[in-house]
């Protein structure tokens, strides 16, 4: 867990509260060292000089360099989950809430940033399998429990007819990366555009849909 500062206050994503401006160049900074030489070779003192900031600042936000990465995943998995909550699900009903995060998890995961982090991941967890279980529990972990929300409420809605919300979200994700993450991981799928990516996670929405929507009872 990252530390406190003496003061005790601490920033959101749990960062010491120094200042956000600190705070951002030092995730900036390891973000940039993470991805530009992989996360064995990236020390905290390449950290700090990388940062423009002392190593003691560094440390006053986070003990390791797990920690950094642990806050940096997490960040990256926000961008998923605001886009839509089951607060908003209940408002919007199922499928337009279901587009909506699917849209901005097709936007993101694409990213080059965040296929490169996939791919320091892929590569140190091996040797390095803290890393691996950061990853899953600050990334992949949180946008499934935070679906599996959104998916609840479009149950409890009568909506959807899911037993277990959580290997629904697990499909569905599994349906979003299906057709362009190994590519896009492997450098051979070129470049999508907006409606390339709006239009594929629409077809995983239908698709899911076709299997957990709500049977409609016949009046006849």
């Amino acid at each position: 867990m990252l530390q406190s500062h003496s003061d005790g206050a601490q920033a959101a994503g749990g960062l010491t509260r120094f200042s956000e401006q600190k705070r951002r160049q030092i995730l900036d900074a390891a973000a940039r060292l993470f991805l530009g030489q992989g996360f064995e070779a990236t020390t905290m003192d390449a950290i700090a000089r990388e940062a423009g900031v002392s190593k003691a600042t560094v440390y006053a936000h986070a003990t390791n360099k797990q920690e950094l990465f642990a806050a940096i995943v997490r960040g990256r998995s926000s961008l998923v989950y605001q886009a839509v909550d089951a607060t908003d699900a209940a408002t919007l009903g199922a499928e337009q809430a279901l587009r909506q995060f699917a849209r901005r998890f097709m936007e993101v995961i694409m990213a080059p940033e965040a296929q490169c982090m996939y791919r320091i991941v892929v590569a140190e967890a091996p040797r390095n399998p803290e890393l691996g279980r950061i990853f899953f529990e600050q990334g992949p972990k949180v946008v499934i429990g935070r679906l599996s929300a959104i998916l609840a409420a479009g149950r409890d809605s009568g909506e959807l007819d899911i037993d277990d919300t959580v290997i629904a979200a697990q499909e569905f994700l599994g349906l979003m990366q299906g057709r362009f993450h190994l590519p896009c991981v492997l450098g051979t799928l070129g470049e999508l555009t907006e409606a390339d990516r709006e239009q594929a996670a629409d077809r995983v929405v239908a698709t899911f849909l076709r299997a957990y929507a709500a049977r409609k009872q016949s009046t006849d």
